[in-house]
């Protein structure tokens, strides 16, 4: 649902105006996400929750997030953008509130910069694709 209001952005301010938009609203998203998340759920995929089976699949992750933070949020923000169930597990890792910031705002970027220039340029496109008429040229 995210993407829409990313187009959305694009639509009412223009392309550079809309990415501002798109770009300060997707982190202000997320990261109210991981602010309720955390104070409601707390860090249950701390240390102690690696010794489960689920929890042993994501000891490489989570090993990588420790040592990596920002780098680490910056990567999946690459690959799920604005997704809420990465804001959810997240939130629930020992992650700190500025690594997380400041890896989805770098990871965040490129995504939204390629939507809102994709946006920019097909929607004009779809806009007079049903305005031409097969006699037009005559």
């Amino acid at each position: 649902p995210g993407v829409v209001f990313i187009v959305l952005g694009v639509v009412c301010f223009g392309r550079w105006a809309g990415f501002v938009a798109a770009y300060l609203g997707s982190v202000t998203s997320v990261v109210f996400s991981f602010i309720i998340v955390r104070a409601v759920g707390g860090q249950p995929l701390s240390e102690d929750a690696l010794n489960t089976a689920w929890g042993r699949r994501l000891s490489y992750f989570l090993q990588r997030l420790h040592s990596e933070p920002i780098l680490i949020v910056a990567l999946t923000r690459l690959l799920f953008w604005i997704a809420p169930p990465l804001n959810y597990m997240l939130a629930m890792s020992q992650v700190s509130l500025r690594d997380y910031t400041l890896g989805s705002m770098l990871g965040l970027v490129p995504p939204i910069f390629v939507l809102c220039s994709a946006s920019s340029v097909l929607l004009p496109w779809l806009e007079t694709r049903g305005t031409e008429t097969p006699d037009a040229g005559r």
